[in-house]
């Protein structure tokens, strides 16, 4: 049984992965971290980093985005450049 808050964590993870795939339609060439993502593609301070790292972890296992790691330790995203092939470079 699903529980109301774990009902609107889903909804928001649903919201966040339409919200990134708008936002690389209007800019294939865009790239952030997860961060980034929430703040600038997605305008949403309030919104849980856990939904939004959900959103971005099956957009990468569709092979929708690809993720890509820093020197920094932190993980970039960008639009997949042959969608529906996974990438962990």
């Amino acid at each position: 049984m699903t529980t109301a808050r774990e009902a609107r964590f889903e909804a928001e993870a649903i919201w966040a992965a339409q919200g990134i795939r708008a936002y690389l339609a209007e800019r294939p060439q865009a790239a952030d971290t997860r961060d980034g993502i929430i703040r600038w593609w997605l305008g949403a301070l309030w919104c849980d980093p856990r939904a939004v790292q959900r959103a971005l972890d099956r957009l990468v296992a569709a092979g929708e985005l690809e993720l890509y790691l820093l020197p920094s330790g932190q993980a970039l995203y960008r639009a997949a450049q042959n969608p529906g092939v996974e990438s962990t470079s």
